[in-house]
């Protein structure tokens, strides 16, 4: 063997690209130890047929198709990157052929025949050949594919991140956050179905709404309940409370869950002291627009109920059922416009606060009478009352009062007088339970009242 060829052996040898040298018949005449590694061979391809070596895997067709082409093609050096398989292993390869004419070029006159031979081989002195030069792309592959997956998570997450806030703002708008939140994150946030919990529920309503929304318009009328719903919503959030549903005026919270606080009492208590002393911001906004002045009322009450989604499989809502509930909703019926109604089971876990009255009730479906407090202040929180002063008639007024049965106005009347009035008050020469529901006529129009005292009404409409 020529020093020549012992100085290019050596140099292929240790060169990190695999190269491979195949005669113009096709024989393979050297193969460096990087493309035995690359390409999974060893020195029994040396003087054997390529074809016979290479040939038989579909997988690899591209990379021997390149081969044959670079064998058969006397003028183009070719280069492209191949997909080659090794076992399971598939392999990304930058593969570069030229044709042998002249054989390695060295400085002086060297022979050009000899220099090709111990190229291409003695078995080749008379024929051209191909070099193929192979470099290992694969884990570079691997690496674009790893950043461009990363970069495809990240597009990804930015998409979710973009899909839960839309979805979360478009719940949030329907559902309370934190309901959306337990729908979304929690693995049975879908389950139907419910879990006892103790909670303090509100319960709001509008005095006369439904009388307003008879002879508003009602763009103006969703105006204006907007406004008020928009306000009260704030100071519920503010309170950590849970907004289960607004049912037309009304407003359904609850305290306690699916935020967990160990003071929900208090929190609603305060809550409902607040929302009845925003109402003067309420009916300043309803000055300025010449909307109807309001006045609402709110009973509270803390006890055991089922929480959880309501409904079926194609539709349901993640609701609070229970006799609690329908309790909470009884005290608000007994409240005036101005007015925090509260259950001892409320009252009770309160730290400090102080109430104008109590009262025994017996709401409907209850089987023993409850107290409720009229709530003044809680803590250093006060609620606000604007109390006007009662006048004595000029003339006694004869009215003839309907009393109410739960929705309905009794047919039979009762005939008394008014004593005295004022604004939103007027004292009268009968008596009747406390929080009965009356209308009667004055003046033209119908009035609804609710007895506060045993013979003093609060009005409630006009």
């Amino acid at each position: 063997m020529s020093d020549e060829r012992k100085i290019y052996e050596r140099i292929v040898k240790d060169m990190a690209e695999g190269v491979i040298t195949i005669s113009a018949d096709g024989m393979t005449t050297l193969v460096n130890g990087a493309c035995k590694r690359i390409l999974g061979v060893d020195d029994s391809i040396i003087g054997v047929s390529f074809a016979k070596s290479f040939f038989g895997r579909e997988e690899n067709d591209e990379f021997n198709q390149m081969i044959l082409n670079a064998i058969y093609d006397h003028t183009t050096t070719q280069s492209s990157i191949v997909d080659y398989a090794v076992g399971e292993n598939r392999k990304k390869l930058y593969v570069t052929t030229a044709y042998l004419r002249e054989g390695i070029t060295r400085a002086g006159n060297q022979d050009a025949r000899k220099n090709r031979e111990w190229i291409v081989g003695a078995s080749a002195s008379e024929n051209n050949g191909i070099v193929v030069v192979i470099n290992d792309l694969s884990e570079l592959y691997e690496l674009k594919d790893a950043v461009k997956a990363m970069e495809q998570i990240k597009a990804l997450n930015e998409q979710l991140k973009l899909r839960n806030q839309l979805i979360s703002e478009t719940f949030g708008r329907y559902l309370s956050d934190e309901i959306v939140e337990k729908l979304l994150s929690s693995p049975d946030g879908r389950r139907l179905g419910g879990d006892k919990q103790e909670v303090t529920i509100i319960m709001s309503d509008i005095r006369g709404f439904t009388a307003m929304s008879e002879i508003m318009p009602p763009v103006e009328l969703m105006a204006m309940l907007n406004h008020y719903l928009a306000l009260m919503t704030e100071i519920i959030q503010k309170y950590k409370g849970t907004i289960i549903e607004f049912i037309g005026d009304a407003i359904f919270a609850i305290f306690g869950a699916p935020i967990e606080c160990k003071n929900g009492a208090e929190n609603a208590v305060k809550c409902a002291v607040e929302m009845q002393n925003a109402m003067e911001i309420v009916n300043q906004y309803n000055e300025e627009q010449e909307y109807p002045h309001l006045e609402m009322g709110i009973g509270v009450n803390t006890g055991e109920v089922i929480l959880g989604n309501i409904g079926s499989e194609k539709r349901a809502k993640y609701g609070v059922v229970g006799q609690n509930v329908n309790l909470a909703g009884r005290i608000e019926g007994y409240t005036v416009g101005g007015q925090v109604l509260a259950s001892e089971s409320t009252t009770c876990q309160i730290g400090s606060f102080k109430y104008r009255s109590v009262h025994e009730i017996y709401p409907k479906g209850i089987k023993v009478p409850i107290n409720v407090y009229d709530i003044a202040s809680v803590g250093e929180l006060v609620c606000r009352t604007d109390i006007d002063e009662l006048t004595a008639a000029e003339s006694l007024v004869e009215i003839e009062v309907h009393v109410f049965d739960g929705k309905y106005a009794r047919e039979e009347a009762t005939v008394c007088h008014i004593l005295e009035q004022s604004k939103k008050r007027m004292r009268l020469d009968t008596q009747m339970e406390l929080y009965t529901n009356i209308k009667f006529q004055y003046e033209g129009t119908e009035v609804m009242g609710k007895f506060i005292e045993s013979d003093l009404i609060q009005i409630v409409t006009v």
